[in-house]
């Protein structure tokens, strides 16, 4: 085998441990589409989330809908629930478990970042705020 075929087989194998090991630390491109739309999701849920609080503010009391906050992957209204004068409820449907994902971080566990898969809910408590 001369030198160059070595060198050329040896960056082959180089090559290809390089983008298997891609795979394993970043998940497939399949799995880092779900994650890109769980983001997605997340970020409006958090707008949802401030929206609310702010009118909360302005009113001192919850909205009892939020027919206009559409969820950006389904078009449909975000789950929510009030279930006091200051708390409620917002619920959707994730696609993977970014407690399980190292490479999600987030400062409070109360942040919609962080969410299991499937149908998830977080209760706020904006009575806390005052």
């Amino acid at each position: 085998m001369s030198r160059e075929q070595w060198f050329g087989g040896a960056t082959l194998v180089l090559a290809a441990i390089a983008i298997g090991g891609g795979f394993w630390l970043l998940g497939s491109p399949r799995y880092q589409r779900k994650v890109a739309r769980d983001n997605q999701l997340a970020a409006s849920l958090q707008n949802v989330e401030a929206r609310i609080s702010i009118e909360y503010r302005k009113q001192q009391k919850l909205p009892g809908r939020i027919d206009e906050f559409k969820n950006p992957i389904t078009d449909k209204p975000f789950e929510y629930q009030r279930l006091d004068e200051s708390r409620y409820q917002l619920c959707a449907d994730f696609e993977t478990d970014s407690f399980k994902d190292p490479s999600v971080y987030s400062y409070s566990r109360e942040s919609f970042e962080r969410h299991s898969a499937g149908h998830y809910c977080q209760t706020i408590n904006l009575g806390l705020e005052r």
